[in-house]
C-alpha cells in the first residue's frame, strides 16, 4: 500500500482543523458515552484516551496545534476521522470547513483559542470586544454539556450530530432513507390523524392519489415475488 500523503498545516490554513478536532474533544471529554468508550476492568468509571484509542493523533499534536504551532495532518488522517464520524474530509484537510455551532463565527474561536492557548492570532481593533467573543463561544460549549440540547438544536444530518451519535451509540450514524422514515411514521399513524386535512378536499384528494400509485405498485412487487418463490 502506498505511504500516506502528508501535509503541513498551521494555524490559518489548518484553522478549521483546530476548531473542529477541539469540538470533537470537548464532547468527547463532557458527554456520557457508549460502555466501549470505558476502560474495562476499571474500579471506576473512567474513558479510554481520547488521543491514543479515539481519534489516533498524539496530545503533543494536539497542543501543538492549538498554541499556533505548525502541524501534520495526513490523507490518513482525514480518511480514518471521516469515515469514524461519517462526516467529509473536508472538515480534516487544509482550508476546509469548520464545524458549525449555533451562529459562532472565525473571530469568535481565534479570541477563544487566543485566550486559552495564547495561540497568536492579529486581530485588529478587537481589545474592546474581545471578552463578548470568548463568551460566545464558552456559551455554546456550555449548552452542548445539557442533556438533551444537542438533539434538539441540531439536526441528524450536521457534522456534530454525527460526532454526538458516534460517542453516544459507539457506532458511525447512518442516516436513514426517505422510504424507512415514510414506514416508520406510516406505523405510528392512526386513522383519526387524517382529521387533520378533512376540511380540505384537494389535500386528500392529492394523497389519494399518491397512496394509491404506491398501493399499486406495491401489490405488483409483491405479486411478482410469490410468483417467483413458487416457481
Amino acid at each position: 500500500m502506498a505511504d500516506a500523503q502528508r501535509y503541513i498545516l498551521n494555524k490559518n490554513n489548518g484553522f478549521n482543523v483546530m476548531v473542529n478536532l477541539y469540538i470533537i474533544r470537548f464532547l468527547y471529554s463532557h458527554m456520557e458515552k457508549a460502555d466501549c468508550f470505558e476502560v474495562k476492568g476499571s474500579m471506576r468509571k473512567k474513558s479510554i484516551d481520547f488521543y491514543k484509542s479515539v481519534v489516533d493523533i498524539s496530545r503533543q499534536r494536539m497542543a501543538r496545534m492549538l498554541c499556533g504551532g505548525n502541524f501534520e495532518m495526513s490523507s490518513e488522517d482525514r480518511k480514518r476521522l471521516s469515515d469514524m464520524f461519517g462526516i467529509s474530509e473536508k472538515y480534516f484537510m487544509k482550508d476546509g470547513e469548520c464545524i458549525q455551532l449555533g451562529r459562532l463565527e472565525e473571530k469568535d474561536w481565534k479570541c477563544y483559542f487566543n485566550e486559552r492557548y495564547c495561540t497568536g492570532y492579529i486581530i485588529p481593533d478587537i481589545d474592546r470586544i474581545k471578552k463578548r467573543h470568548i463568551s460566545n463561544v464558552e456559551n455554546i460549549l456550555k449548552e452542548l454539556c445539557k442533556k438533551g440540547a444537542l438533539e434538539r438544536d441540531y439536526d441528524t444530518g450536521t457534522p456534530i450530530y454525527h460526532i454526538f451519535y458516534y460517542f453516544k451509540q459507539g457506532t458511525t450514524y447512518i442516516e436513514e432513507s426517505k422510504l424507512r422514515k415514510f414506514l416508520k411514521a406510516l406505523s405510528q399513524l392512526s386513522l383519526s390523524d387524517w382529521e387533520e386535512i378533512e376540511d380540505d378536499i384537494d389535500s386528500l384528494e392529492h394523497y389519494q392519489n399518491i397512496l394509491e400509485k404506491h398501493n399499486r405498485y406495491i401489490k405488483i412487487v409483491a405479486e411478482y415475488k410469490r410468483l417467483k418463490q413458487n416457481n
